[in-house]
């Protein structure tokens, strides 16, 4: 019978932040590492968390999984709302799979107050047919009101099945966006989930923002 993992959360919402845990493949992409940022979008806070966790079995690591989200401000000085301010919501995150096992489904998860507006957001649903090199791009233009475009984008490495998008209500005045990959390898594997979002100009942008990867395993 062919055995499946489930359990660990990278990031789960009373998650640990560890660090130093072993990189990515060459040429996938690297959850800690900065996304490429242009135009006036500057860090909210410290910027970046990250957070990791790991199967084992037998008391060998079997799989690892990271997960880091980037927080920017679009300067208000750049745009003309007077009612509405914005910003990006950027989570990037990997899943290592080894010995003999393999990620079948990976959930990248960012939780917004409920009602916030998601303008834009990268990347699309689709069906993703062969290993492919991508570079995902978020355009932001505070719907329009901005006098100069941002942008942040982020190169990775594909494995085919299909990617979904999903938003939802997660209780506790929370909705959660959630990015899933279904499929099956045993390469590593790396994830963007980018969203242009907006927040009332008298209240500032959230004070948290939880977030965390979820990623099943199974024998392969």
């Amino acid at each position: 019978m062919t055995r499946r993992l489930r359990g660990p959360l990278a990031g789960a919402l009373a998650g640990l932040l560890v660090l130093g845990t072993a990189g990515p493949a060459a040429g996938q992409l690297d959850a800690r590492t900065e996304p490429v940022v242009t135009g006036p979008l500057s860090p909210i806070g410290d910027g970046k968390k990250c957070r990791a966790t790991k199967y084992e079995v037998e008391g060998d690591v079997v799989a690892r999984g990271k997960v880091c989200l980037f927080l920017y401000e679009f300067d208000p000085e750049e745009e003309d709302d007077d009612e509405r301010d914005y910003g990006v919501m950027w989570a990037q995150s990997n899943v290592d799979t080894t010995g003999g096992w393999c990620a079948f489904k990976v959930h990248t998860e960012v939780y917004v107050p409920d009602g916030m507006p998601l303008h834009a957001r990268v990347p699309p649903a689709q069906e993703i047919h062969k290993r492919k090199k991508v570079v995902w791009k978020l355009s932001v233009d505070a719907e329009g009101h901005a006098a100069q475009d941002a942008s942040v984008k982020k190169g990775l490495t594909l494995y085919r099945r299909e990617l979904d998008r999903a938003r939802r209500d997660a209780g506790d005045g929370l909705d959660l966006v959630r990015l899933t990959w279904r499929g099956k390898t045993a390469q590593k594997l790396g994830f963007v989930s980018g969203f242009e979002v907006s927040w009332p100009e008298d209240e500032g942008p959230p004070d948290e923002v939880p977030f965390r990867a979820e990623y099943p395993i199974t024998e392969c």
